[in-house]
């Protein structure tokens, strides 16, 4: 159960801290952590607590330059992008520069600024070409009402993908769904949904899509 293995990871990161109170990175690390456990539940106390445990390390004499990345993924998801754009602006010169480029296009996507956006995601798919760049660029196609280049991209992410994640795995199977119901394709959805809870079995929000196209293909009895 991932969800299970969250549990312990992060309990043993909270002792390894009391352990280790000079260690900024096991805390960073637990952050994390807290914001993969609330997109699995669904709880959004995890993200208050990624925030008490982020404060907390403010207070420190020797912050690492990372934390401020920390901080903007974490108001990002909030949707706090004014907040996100100031924690960036913070940043140290030696913090990642794709990583600085890459938040700013998310930032730049949610405050309406696609252009920005899509010339970003499209450098970082032809300069480095990982899987969360591809992602990136595929779900503004998506929003942009380009569902086949979407589909590709989405596709050519996956492929790229060589992590052991369920998490991960499931999630991209389920934006994939996303696209195709988008595009009218309800078997193909309802497939990739199905491929999604084969990698993560149990998670509430694959289960909600199942159920929404079930409702749209008229089986009522199996959506509720």
């Amino acid at each position: 159960n991932e969800v299970q293995k969250l549990d312990a990871a992060i309990e043993h990161g909270l002792q390894l801290r009391v352990r280790q109170p000079s260690d900024n990175l096991v805390p960073l690390e637990v952050v994390s952590l807290y914001q993969e456990r609330a997109r699995l539940t669904g709880n959004y106390d995890d993200y208050t607590k990624a925030e008490v445990l982020l404060a907390s390390l403010s207070k420190g004499e020797k912050p690492l330059s990372t934390q401020c990345l920390a901080y903007a993924r974490l108001h990002y998801t909030l949707h706090r992008l004014k907040q996100a754009s100031s924690a960036l602006d913070g940043c140290a010169a030696n913090v990642e520069p794709t990583e600085l480029a890459a938040l700013r296009a998310d930032i730049a996507l949610y405050s309406g600024r696609y252009r920005d956006a899509e010339n970003t995601y499209r450098a970082l798919v032809n300069d480095v070409g990982i899987t969360p760049h591809y992602v990136r660029l595929g779900l503004l196609k998506k929003w942009l009402g380009g569902p086949g280049e979407a589909a590709a991209l989405l596709e050519a992410a996956e492929k790229r993908y060589h992590g052991g994640s369920p998490t991960m795995l499931a999630w991209l199977k389920l934006q994939r769904g996303l696209i195709a119901l988008d595009r009218g394709r309800l078997d193909e959805a309802l497939a990739m949904y199905r491929l999604a809870s084969d990698a993560l079995d149990g998670w509430w929000l694959i289960d909600e899509h199942i159920a929404e196209v079930q409702l749209l293909s008229g089986k009522t009895a199996e959506a509720k």
